[in-house]
């Protein structure tokens, strides 16, 4: 006997909606790999109980000085992906399971994904221009 059904896989594909939860699930995995490596900041250097700045930084979030002085350009696909700590992606896999599986049921999953990659790479763009020191994420 199979523990879930080709009916189930259905539900769960049309409830959540493929591409959130990879999505989701490599937010979760990129969070573990950097507080597994790194361990938890501060209270002071991160109150959401996450990593120190410098660890998000080395994982690839954004950092102007280093996209603009190194052209580490591939920022702007990795940063949307990594949560800066605990509290940030359980909010955001709330909202994402939630609100983006509506809007990739609704637009299909290729559509979703790229405007998922535009809004992020527009937020790293928007964090460059505004916080030209500070290490952020896009997510």
């Amino acid at each position: 006997d199979h523990l879930l059904h080709r009916s189930d896989m259905e539900y769960v594909k049309k409830r959540f909606g493929v591409v959130t939860l990879i999505v989701t699930l490599s937010q979760l995995l990129f969070l573990t790999m950097i507080i597994s490596l790194c361990g938890f900041s501060t209270f002071a250097s991160n109150p959401c109980i996450g990593p120190y700045p410098d660890a998000l930084s080395n994982a690839g979030a954004t950092n102007p000085y280093l996209i603009e002085t190194e052209g580490q350009y591939w920022r702007f696909l990795t940063s949307p992906f990594i949560p800066a700590s605990v509290i940030h992606f359980v909010l955001n896999s709330v909202v994402q399971l939630e609100v983006g599986a509506y809007l990739e049921r609704q637009w299909g999953s290729c559509r979703w994904l790229a405007i998922y990659l535009f809004s992020g790479i527009g937020s790293v763009s928007f964090s460059c221009t505004l916080e030209k020191t500070e290490i952020n994420v896009a997510g």
